[in-house]
């Protein structure tokens, strides 16, 4: 009878202590971020629903999403190189809303904890004619504008946009001030 009261004492307590749950806090929503959404980084889907694109071995791939397979190199840095003034190397890239040209950001540099500078370049995927986007340094923010006709950036705390076509950049701001403190998150 005290082996059945004692197998029951513990089951009793590994029932309990099994449905015991840890109460959710602040810190663990936004500062250990254990609630955060888990994805899969490096790659991109394609507007088709069929393929996705992916920076591989210095080169914006195109694969079949069934089959993993690879469709075509969109793009391969290591053939820019020097053109443009571009190193070949890839820190990120962007589509166009129709997918007909990319914008590719090299050799980036840290500005403060999620922002950063880059030369940026726009590769028409019909033509494969590269070219940079603002000459005199590295820009900020860069977008394709929603037709794919322009792209918007920051240089030196001022708004840019470049039209594709004729290559003119207007400056949209001249107000522009350099932040002097921290960025206060609330």
């Amino acid at each position: 009878m005290k082996i059945h009261w004692i197998s029951f004492l513990f089951l009793l307590l590994s029932i309990r202590t099994t449905n015991a749950q840890k109460p959710i806090t602040i810190d663990d929503i936004y500062a250990k971020f254990a609630f955060r959404t888990k994805s899969v980084p490096g790659f991109n889907f394609m507007k088709d629903g069929r393929h996705y694109s992916s920076l591989k071995d210095g080169g914006i791939k195109k694969f079949d999403i069934t089959t993993g397979s690879l469709v075509e190199t969109m793009f391969e840095g290591k053939e820019f190189k020097d053109k443009a003034g571009y190193s070949g190397a890839i820190g990120s890239y962007t589509f166009s809303d129709d997918e007909s040209k990319i914008l590719i950001e090299s050799e980036s540099e840290a500005i403060y904890r999620h922002s950063s500078k880059a030369n940026c370049y726009v590769y028409d995927v019909k033509s494969k004619v590269l070219s940079r986007i603002y000459l005199h340094g590295k820009v900020v923010n860069p977008a394709f504008s929603p037709d794919g006709e322009q792209v918007g950036f920051v240089f030196n705390n001022n708004l840019y946009f470049q039209n594709l076509k004729s290559g003119n950049i207007t400056q949209v701001t001249t107000d522009g001030v350099k932040i002097k403190s921290s960025m206060v998150y609330v």
